[in-house]
């Protein structure tokens, strides 16, 4: 029913689409803002969420509760991954010797 609904012509329900490039801005412009001692990637998540439920602004009313935190696990772990990818699987067994 509130995808039938417009606010305004730009405002699209459940669209995380819109929050990527707030996301990707947040999460490497993370260091330039925390101290040293609070980078823990569960500070780095909060973070996150933080920035974009100020992104929302006041849309963020609209949303179906908990879905904003759905999204930010979403792009947290995909950024996680991104930040630390996991080193190429095996090609051989004799590399095990």
């Amino acid at each position: 029913m509130l995808a039938d609904v417009r606010v305004a012509d730009h405002w699209k329900p459940n669209d995380p689409a819109n929050l990527i490039d707030v996301a990707v801005r947040r999460w490497t412009t993370f260091d330039r803002r925390s101290k040293p001692s609070k980078q823990s990637p569960e500070d780095r998540v909060k973070d996150l969420l933080r920035g974009l439920r100020a992104a929302q602004g006041e849309d963020i009313i609209y949303e179906e509760p908990g879905w904003l935190e759905h999204v930010t696990e979403c792009f947290a772990a995909a950024l996680l991954t991104a930040d630390n990818p996991e080193p190429p699987p095996r090609t051989s067994i004799t590399e095990d010797r």
